[in-house]
């Protein structure tokens, strides 16, 4: 058969929902974890902005990112689950091959990735919108 043939079309559309499936547990998963240690990490700054903040920060980001793909799978957000992901990859593998110190009154910590992937995103939207 051909690619265009409507077998082809309907393998293709349930790959795509696995797919978005499989990226949505894996960031509720990401979800998870980072909500199951976030209290503990928030005691070393009660009053401020913690690891535990930032890794309910993740957890939020990896929520939507999830709820994004499994409602829409567009384009979009395959990009947000990207993001959030690499975000929460990059964070584990900074933090435990360098040595990062504290930055004012946050907290070093594997949550800010998200934080600069919302600034960025606020970025690219504020362009657009001229």
């Amino acid at each position: 058969m051909k690619n265009g043939s409507p077998t082809s079309r309907s393998r293709n559309t349930a790959l795509l929902i696995v797919l978005r499936i499989v990226i949505a547990a894996t960031l509720a998963v990401d979800a998870i974890i980072h909500l199951q240690l976030a209290a503990n990490y928030q005691l070393a700054a009660p009053a401020g902005i913690g690891q535990g903040n930032l890794f309910r920060i993740q957890a939020v980001s990896a929520i939507l990112a999830g709820l994004y793909v499994l409602i829409r799978g567009s384009r979009a957000s395959y990009v947000a689950a990207a993001l959030v992901a690499l975000a929460a990859f990059a964070a584990v593998m900074l933090y435990r091959y360098l040595d990062i110190p504290a930055i004012g009154p946050i907290a070093t910590g594997g949550g800010g990735g998200p934080l600069l992937t919302f600034a960025g995103a606020r970025k690219v939207f504020e362009k657009e919108t001229d």
